[in-house]
């Protein structure tokens, strides 16, 4: 059980700094395209749009590379996270079915205690 909650609270703690990550990354972009929408007159009358386009695109290549890494690292983190927990039920099924080959517990008493974990 120990192994299911710590890797269950490292899955909870990865999302959260994913999420915080993400915000900060993205900051500068949606500063940009802001000023962007809010001057659309000014934009359109100076025919800036593609040089808007071009900054905003840059903006979002920044954290996009800065982030590609952290995503591989946690999503490897999260994918050995599910795996500790499916193999802990795969192990709690491996042995409940030796204790029912066996005779010491029934199909029942399996599936209840199996729920109660």
């Amino acid at each position: 059980m120990p192994p299911i909650v710590a890797m269950g609270f490292l899955r909870l703690q990865l999302v959260a700094d994913k999420e915080r990550d993400a915000k900060e990354a993205h900051n500068q972009s949606a500063q940009v395209a802001s000023e962007a929408v809010v001057a659309i007159k000014t934009v359109a009358s100076l025919t800036c749009e593609d040089y808007l386009c071009a900054r905003y695109s840059r903006a979002l290549h920044r954290p996009f590379k800065e982030t590609i890494l952290k995503t591989a690292f946690s999503n490897a983190i999260f994918a050995f996270s599910l795996a500790v927990i499916l193999f802990a039920v795969a192990l709690v099924f491996w042995y409940g079915s030796r204790l029912v080959a066996s005779g010491e517990y029934t199909t029942f008493q399996f599936y209840v205690s199996f729920m109660v974990r």
